[in-house]
């Protein structure tokens, strides 16, 4: 019996604000870890740090270095066999687009969550950005408004439901 347990890449803009750090931290990873996750925040090595120090830190940054978070980021996903999906803001975050398709071409399933309560979807019928949509359904997952049932399927689809 393999007792590992399922590893989920976040894939978020959220720790780019002191609020979405926050967030991240008492909300979001221990949901899922206690949903029985191991979890893989991209933005684990800024927790804690202050908006100034990581601006400063951003514009110190050489093209290399900056490359290789996006390099590691994809190492991540690599490593998982999840992909949990925050989609808030006006549009889906371009980076966030990007790690759900990324995931949705290596073979992860992805699940999304959107707690924004703003339209952004251009179909009706979409929660969001109809082709991030498409990536997460053909991947067999959906986009939930409620961060539990999002878990709830994640934890489904893990268990091979």
């Amino acid at each position: 019996m393999n007792s590992r347990k399922p590893v989920v890449y976040i894939a978020n803009p959220s720790g780019f604000s002191d609020a979405g750090r926050l967030w991240l931290a008492e909300v979001v990873v221990p949901k899922l870890a206690s949903a029985g996750f191991e979890v893989i925040n991209p933005f684990d090595q800024v927790m804690g740090k202050t908006n100034t120090e990581l601006r400063n830190s951003m514009e110190a940054m050489s093209h290399n270095e900056a490359i290789g978070i996006g390099t590691d980021n994809f190492a991540k996903i690599d490593g998982s066999g999840f992909i949990f999906a925050i989609l808030d803001g006006t549009d889906v975050d371009s980076g966030t687009s990007i790690e759900i398709g990324y995931g949705y071409a290596s073979g992860k399933k992805v699940v999304g969550y959107r707690g924004d309560f703003r339209a952004t979807a251009d179909a009706g019928a979409c929660k969001a950005n109809l082709q991030v949509e498409t990536a997460i359904e053909l991947s067999g997952g959906h986009i939930h408004y409620d961060i539990g049932d999002a878990v709830a399927e994640l934890e489904r689809l893990a268990l091979g439901q």
